[in-house]
């Protein structure tokens, strides 16, 4: 779901078993990305936590939210230009330290201030270890099956994340939950010894350049699309609760719905681009956006559990051909790495916005919120999706 939380493209088709190095990589990238989307996924019940135990608003909490995904955007972009010349093991476990000691922090933190930097801490150590992942995937001789590999395992490791949080945020507050983040990220750790170091670049091997209209109006669709979704996603929690279910309900609702968007993948890779990419866009981001306007309305409990599922399945479905979208402008990954590092900016600017229509307005106003920017988005990628199946030779 959000985290989010997955960037993959479609899931390829089934092919050789994994190798032991292969495996090794795979554990490498599910490890980097974990360490990179762990404060995203654990979002929803970290902003519930502080809320209760420091006494915040939903915009004070939510721009808690903002300060660390900002930071994770801001660090993979820059960092991104220069992966090509840095061992992404160092850059890794360099994020892991920096990622850990920034949850830990959090969890000791008292006041707004300190905990504020912490989280832009944690951020940036999030953002090293989302380059370096996002590095090694590129590289990779196999890179779709490695992201498809990659899908399965790290969906199934969130949705453990998520069905273990409401046990140490209930009883120990954010606390808990920080410092379960800062042991993840040194659990973790020992398995990015398998990320390769930086490639030797073949300057022979370049495509064509991309048409940069259709490029540029692919990312901000992500972004708007990514907006809604982190606008979302930061207050599931208190949605689940306000319809009625306790914390661990809420979590095991969420937990289902990410291994849901696994099947929503699936269905994706299954159908791939044989009919083209606009009908599945269409239906995957208008999906979205009635499943989660109807969330800011939920009133009891099993629409809300309905609705979450209704959402990721959607979400999942629909991302791995924006993505593909933004892959086909350009055959040497150029635009996806900006797409990792933009979707994590409209994920950091929903909590905040969101928060501030939430205190003002109350959470039908996410609804709002959320509908518009799905159908901006929508406006700016249909013209390019539309193109690309009309002319699969723009695709080089």
């Amino acid at each position: 779901m959000a985290s989010p939380r997955s960037l993959e493209p479609a899931l390829p088709e089934a092919g050789p078993a994994a190798t032991p190095a292969s495996t090794g990589l795979l554990l490498a990238v599910v490890a980097a990305s974990g360490i990179a989307l762990g404060g995203s996924t654990a979002m929803p019940f970290l902003l519930g936590a502080l809320m209760e135990r420091l006494s915040l608003g939903a915009a004070g909490a939510g721009l808690l939210a903002s300060f660390e995904l900002s930071a994770v955007a801001l660090v993979s972009l820059l960092v991104a230009p220069r992966v090509g010349r840095t061992s992404r093991l160092g850059l890794a476990l360099t994020g892991a330290a920096i990622a850990a000691c920034g949850h830990g922090a959090s969890a000791l933190a008292e006041t707004y201030g300190p905990l504020a930097a912490a989280r832009a801490v944690a951020g940036v150590g999030e953002g090293l270890a989302l380059a370096a992942g996002s590095a090694a995937v590129a590289a990779s001789p196999d890179p779709d099956r490695l992201y498809a590999r990659v899908a399965v395992v790290a969906g199934s490791a969130g949705a453990l994340l998520l069905l273990a949080l409401p046990y140490v945020t209930r009883p120990f507050g954010f606390r808990g939950g920080f410092t379960l983040l800062a042991v993840v990220c040194l659990v973790l750790a020992p398995f990015l010894r398998a990320l390769p170091t930086a490639p030797s670049i073949d300057p022979t091997s370049r495509s064509t350049p991309p048409n940069r209209r259709l490029a540029v109006a692919t990312l901000v669709a992500l972004v708007l699309l990514s907006l809604g979704e982190g606008s979302i996603w930061a207050f599931a929690e208190r949605i689940g609760m306000r319809a009625g279910l306790s914390a661990e309900g809420v979590g095991s609702a969420l937990a289902a719905a990410t291994l849901l968007g696994l099947g929503g993948a699936g269905l994706a890779s299954w159908l791939g681009t044989r009919s083209g990419r606009t009908g599945p866009v269409a239906a995957g981001v208008l999906g979205v956006a009635a499943s989660t306007f109807a969330l800011g309305y939920v009133t009891t409990a099993a629409a809300y559990v309905g609705l979450v599922l209704w959402w990721s399945a959607s979400f999942f479905f629909t991302l791995p051909y924006l993505m593909g979208t933004a892959a086909a402008l350009d055959r040497e990954g150029r635009w996806i790495a900006a797409a990792a590092g933009l979707l994590t900016v409209g994920i950091a600017l929903g909590p905040g916005i969101a928060g501030t229509l939430v205190a003002r307005f109350g959470f039908p106003a996410l609804s709002w919120l959320v509908a518009g920017s799905c159908a901006a988005g929508l406006a700016l990628v249909l013209p390019v999706t539309f193109v690309l199946d009309r002319a699969p030779e723009a695709e080089a």
